[in-house]
């Protein structure tokens, strides 16, 4: 709830309401008005919400941190036709940048236009969030994924995060296994 900064969580009622409250990121969708509450993403207070995850003897509890610290994997060979034909217009692109580049004065000092700022702001208020609940509440399995795979805005690249997430957590389960055998012999 933006207007008392207080965390709200979501028991019973309707779970379109639920769902559309915890996508209402500030700037970009409205908050859900009800009852006197005016209710944004929760992530703005509280990214990882494992502190309202009720542990059972024996459970497993995994962690994905979608802002993690880490250098973006890199794919070594494109999939499909269609990746190969957007790595050569992506080049192209880069070369027009590096022309224009050449062309207009140059500054060392990276941009903070309003999204921008609005963007950082987020980021580094949900890194910061993140790193108190994971050194508070250490997950059996953490999966990160980098917080450079995609911006806040990316809506557009669903389909390319999906598969980013699904690799993060493959590689996580291994290691979780691997560890687990380890200490069994």
């Amino acid at each position: 709830d933006i207007a008392s900064k207080k965390e709200v969580v979501f028991t019973s009622g309707s779970v379109y309401e639920a769902i559309r409250a915890s996508i209402a990121i500030p700037t970009v969708f409205t908050p859900v008005e009800r009852e006197g509450q005016l209710l944004v993403d929760g992530g703005v207070l509280n990214n990882i919400p494992v502190d309202h995850v009720k542990r059972s003897a024996g459970d497993i509890l995994v962690v994905v941190n979608v802002n993690a610290n880490i250098p973006m994997p890199v794919k070594t060979e494109p999939d499909s036709e269609t990746e190969k034909r957007d790595r050569i217009y992506l080049a192209k692109i880069k070369e027009f940048q590096n022309y224009l580049k050449k062309l207009l004065p140059d500054s060392d000092e990276e941009s903070f236009g309003y999204f921008n700022l609005i963007n950082k702001t987020i980021g580094t208020m949900t890194n910061r969030i993140a790193q108190l609940v994971l050194e508070k509440h250490s997950p059996d399995i953490l999966i990160n994924v980098s917080r450079k795979s995609c911006g806040t805005y990316d809506f557009y690249k669903a389909e390319e995060m999906i598969e980013t997430g699904q690799l993060a957590a493959s590689e996580s389960i291994r290691a979780f296994k691997k560890n687990s055998e380890n200490k069994s012999t």
